[in-house]
């Protein structure tokens, strides 16, 4: 809202003045008029000289009038933006509207992050306010919008990430067995083999699979893009005994919060979630020797740096990788002694 004062308040104007903002800038203005309420007021001068402003600014933004809607629409333009980055950006944007590029701080984005996130950890506040806010304001900076800022994240702390072996979901599949729930049981062994997440997974259309083949093209959404994968034996034989929807829907599952009830509803000692097999899967197959290459394309990870968080940092197996230096140092030396001798 403006602030309107009367003839004289101001600066000894004899006629109204006005302070407002207008798209993220504050102005001050002296009306012409006595009168504020009706035709030719106070109220309506503003109305009109917003009106001017704003057709003035429909030319781009400049260094000194962009504000961060307008590097949120720049950034939006130009970049393929997943569903949660739309979301967590939509959410700076509402806290930041209005505001000039050139007065936003690093303590300006900490401070948002506390707001919009208040009580979580410091990942969750860096992941969905932190990261995008720079993101934004750096692909700003090179629309020369605002000067580029060295945008410091909050300091995490290594969080606890559970897993779950194959082997100890079996407790849960027999469960879900023995209740003649064959959905959940495909489901769980699906979790179990295939190592996928929760959403990709209960999303799954029967067109996309290749019965013959035993191979998927599934959505990926952080790759966000298709990707064809091959099926467990096991996993495709249960498939097949699921009743066909109209959607087209594999599993009937509406989101992973339905999934979450009706595995506790087993009522197993065993606290489970989706992704502690995704875990477990990557761990399992590293410690078996698989190639970081190969796990990725199987779970539908991009980057190894990526699988490597979800590997259990495992100390016996240090010792073993270890353990082979000296193996090779004493067949050496073996070796050595015979020729000496």
């Amino acid at each position: 809202m403006p602030t309107y004062y009367k003839p004289g308040e101001r600066k000894g104007y004899s006629f109204y003045a006005v302070r407002g903002w207008t798209d993220g800038k504050q102005h001050e203005i002296r009306t012409g008029t006595t009168n504020k309420k009706g035709i030719g007021g106070a109220e309506e001068f503003w109305e009109h000289f917003k009106i001017r402003t704003r057709a003035e600014r429909g030319a781009p933004p400049t260094r000194q009038t962009a504000t961060f809607d307008d590097a949120v629409i720049l950034y939006r333009q130009n970049r393929d933006l997943s569903v949660s980055e739309g979301r967590y950006i939509a959410r700076l944007e509402k806290h930041f509207s209005g505001r000039l590029l050139s007065t936003i701080t690093l303590g300006d984005l900490h401070h948002a992050a506390r707001r919009l996130y208040p009580g979580c950890k410091p990942q969750t506040m860096n992941r969905q306010a932190i990261r995008p806010a720079a993101a934004v304001l750096h692909y700003a900076s090179k629309s020369n919008f605002c000067s580029w800022i060295r945008v410091e994240l909050f300091e995490e702390i290594d969080p606890d990430r559970p897993l779950i072996y194959p082997e100890e979901l079996e407790v849960l599949i027999e469960a879900a067995r023995n209740r003649n729930d064959i959905e959940l049981e495909a489901l769980l062994t699906t979790f179990q083999r295939q190592g996928w997440r929760v959403t990709e997974t209960i999303t799954i259309d029967r067109d996309r699979i290749d019965w013959h083949r035993k191979s998927i093209e599934r959505w990926v959404t952080k790759s966000k893009r298709w990707r064809k994968t091959v099926i467990d034996d096991d996993v495709m034989a249960l498939w097949k005994r699921l009743d066909k929807r109209r959607n087209g829907r594999l599993f009937t599952y509406g989101d992973r919060k339905a999934v979450y009830r009706a595995i506790d509803a087993l009522g197993s000692d065993i606290h489970f979630r989706p992704h502690m097999a995704r875990r477990g899967f990557a761990t399992s197959l590293n410690e078996a020797g698989t190639d970081t290459l190969d796990i990725m394309r199987s779970g539908g990870w991009e980057d190894p740096k990526s699988v490597a968080v979800y590997i259990r940092d495992d100390v016996e197996q240090h010792r073993k990788t270890i353990g082979k230096i000296g193996a090779r140092l004493r067949a050496t030396r073996k070796k050595v002694s015979k020729i000496s001798a």
